[in-house]
């Protein structure tokens, strides 16, 4: 890449398209989640979560009807509920793992590189994550 220790590895991650690490972390806990929402994940990782039409006290709420997760208000944290429930419905509604991973990395790429709401995103999950470890204390 020619890169001197000067200089910023951004250019140099948009060129081959890789994601921030940051991202990169994000993008593997998007995709656990769909495999959860897909049923092709192991049985301990689906029990971890929750979806919102399966919760008797939230199956009345307009969400029950899309694809949220419950944030589970545990000791341990989980923090694909929150990752998944921020993400737009044409990147949730894919219909197979490639389908998914190609909308989701061009979703975190859009939002890194062409700068379209990241502080947006990135601070509503802050926010719902904030919010369940303080119901927790």
């Amino acid at each position: 890449m020619g890169l001197t220790p000067h200089d910023h590895v951004g250019p140099a991650l948009q060129e081959t398209h890789w994601l921030p690490v940051p991202s990169h972390i994000t993008f593997k806990v998007a995709l656990l989640m769909f495999l959860v929402h897909m049923n092709q994940c192991p049985a301990y990782i689906s029990e971890a979560v929750t979806s919102v039409s399966c919760s008797p006290s939230q199956c009345r709420l307009r969400s029950s009807d899309g694809t949220n997760y419950i944030i589970p208000r545990t000791r341990t944290r989980f923090v694909g509920p929150p990752i998944w429930n921020f993400l737009p419905k044409n990147v949730r509604s894919a219909t197979s793992k490639h389908c998914f991973e190609r909308h989701l990395k061009t979703h975190y790429f859009n939002i890194h590189f062409r700068l379209i709401f990241p502080v947006l995103i990135d601070s509503a999950v802050l926010a719902v994550l904030d919010r369940s470890r303080a119901g927790n204390k």
